[in-house]
C-alpha cells in the first residue's frame, strides 16, 4: 500500500470547491468542540496560536474572539481562500502549507500553543513524528498543544460521499497507547487525554506541553 500516494488523494479532494463549502457547513462549532477550544486556550501563558490543518478557519475565528492571536496553516489553498473569505478577523492570517515543511515560515519560538484538531487523520502514522517536530520547532518551551484524533486501528483510503461529493480520502486510527509511544517518541509531555464520541466517532484528545 502507497501511503503517500493515498494521502496525495486527499489533498486532491480537498481542493474541490463544493466539497470545501459542503465541509465548512457540516462542521460549525458544537459544545463539545468549544469545550476542548476553551480547555487548551485557559492553557495558555501567552496569545500567539498557530492552527495546524486549520481547514475553513471557524475555529481560528472563535480563539481570536477571546484575545488570541492566530495564524491557521493548511495544505489546501481551497480551505484557505474559504478561511479568508469567511473567517478573517484582523488577529487571524492563514497560509497555505504542509504541515510536515512548515516551520521554516516562522521564527523559532513564535507560539505559545498549536491546535491540531482532527489535523492528523489524513497522515500516514510514519509521518506523525515530521508534524510534530515542526511544530516543536516553532512552540516556547512551556507551550501547550492539542491534538484530536479518530480512536481506532489501522489506516486506509476510504470512498464515500462526503459532503455532497462522492470522495476518496485517506484515514489514519490510533489507540491511545499507540500515540502515547509517539508523542514520547517526539519528546513533548502529556498533561492528560480525554475520549468522547460524537455522531457514532470516537475521539482522542490529548493535552500536551513542550518541556521548558
Amino acid at each position: 500500500m502507497d501511503l503517500e500516494l493515498e494521502s496525495d488523494k486527499t489533498k486532491s479532494a480537498y481542493l474541490d470547491k463544493e466539497l470545501v463549502a459542503g465541509y465548512a457547513k457540516v462542521n460549525v462549532l458544537h459544545e463539545e468542540m468549544l469545550n476542548h477550544i476553551n480547555s487548551f486556550l485557559d492553557s495558555l501563558t501567552g496569545k500567539q496560536i498557530i492552527d495546524i490543518g486549520c481547514g475553513v478557519g471557524h475555529m481560528d475565528a472563535y480563539m481570536s474572539s477571546q484575545g488570541f492571536e492566530v495564524t491557521g496553516i493548511d495544505a489546501s489553498p481551497t480551505m484557505i481562500k474559504y478561511a479568508n473569505e469567511h473567517y478573517k478577523p484582523d488577529s487571524t492570517r492563514y497560509l497555505t502549507a504542509d504541515m510536515k515543511f512548515f516551520s521554516r515560515l516562522f521564527k523559532p519560538s513564535s507560539f505559545d500553543g498549536a491546535f491540531l484538531s482532527a489535523s492528523l487523520l489524513h497522515i500516514p502514522k510514519k509521518e506523525v513524528n515530521q508534524v510534530l517536530e515542526e511544530a516543536k520547532r516553532v512552540l516556547n518551551p512551556g507551550a501547550k498543544l492539542y491534538i484530536s484524533l479518530k480512536e481506532g486501528n489501522g489506516e486506509h483510503l476510504l470512498k464515500e460521499d462526503a459532503y455532497g461529493k462522492s470522495v476518496e480520502r485517506f484515514f489514519s486510527y490510533w489507540q491511545e497507547s499507540d500515540f502515547r509511544k509517539v508523542i514520547e517518541a517526539a519528546g513533548l509531555s502529556i498533561e492528560r487525554v480525554e475520549k468522547d464520541s460524537r455522531r457514532d466517532t470516537y475521539w482522542l484528545h490529548f493535552y500536551l506541553s513542550v518541556p521548558k
